[in-house]
């Protein structure tokens, strides 16, 4: 999300941190590039799309843990 941010409110890619937040992002959000084309205006859709798609894991992942996600799969 930092990069939709960063992008969103036109900082200066030249800046060492915005850089590194777009080389640490770069293989997930390459992947949304593939299929969702290149950046529609000023918001990045395939960010946009890695962002959700983070989220929704991170958030099935803490169910997992606490014990609210899938049940557990048992021989009928």
């Amino acid at each position: 999300m930092l990069r939709f941010l960063l992008q969103a409110s036109r900082a200066d890619y030249y800046n060492p941190l915005s850089q590194s937040v777009v080389k640490i992002t770069q293989p997930l959000v390459g992947l949304f590039q593939s299929f969702l084309g290149p950046v529609a205006g000023r918001f990045d859709l395939a960010t946009l799309a890695a962002g959700f798609v983070l989220k929704i894991v991170s958030i099935i992942a803490i169910f997992m843990v606490i014990g609210v996600g899938m049940p557990p799969l048992r021989d009928c």
